[in-house]
């Protein structure tokens, strides 16, 4: 903080020596570190203070995100932000003339027969693989 070398602590020191006298100069220099210890205790406890607020302040602006966040998760806002989306994508989308839509609706049903003719497969096969537990059991 201060650039004090050791010919200005010499000078200090000598012109203290004069001022005060020898008698009464190590009691000075012993309160002069007293008081440069509580300056010292001092600056550290603001120091702490003040990062000790920060984190605070931190901590309470995280907490208001998360409230937000919150808020943002409640299911009213979401029902208002899916209906508004919702009305965002009706007024860019084009409406489907008849072909598109039957062409759609008929992907839908393939696929869903497909669907249907897995799960029958797979229900024979697991009536199969039981039938064969029961019978060697």
């Amino acid at each position: 903080m201060f650039d004090v070398g050791f010919w200005e602590v010499s000078l200090i020191a000598i012109v203290a020596l004069v001022v005060v006298g020898p008698e009464r100069l190590p009691s000075l220099v012993n309160e002069a570190g007293k008081w440069a210890g509580r300056a010292r205790a001092t600056a550290r406890d603001l120091k702490y203070d003040l990062q000790h607020q920060a984190e605070i302040d931190e901590l309470a602006k995280l907490g208001q995100d998360i409230k937000e966040s919150a808020d943002d998760v409640n299911p009213a806002n979401m029902r208002t932000n899916l209906r508004d989306m919702l009305a965002d994508l009706e007024s860019r989308s084009e409406p489907l003339d008849d072909d598109e839509e039957d062409e759609i609706y008929n992907r839908a049903v393939s696929q869903d027969d497909t669907v249907d003719t897995a799960d029958a497969e797979l229900d024979r096969e697991t009536t199969t693989q039981e039938s064969d537990l029961d019978r060697s059991a």
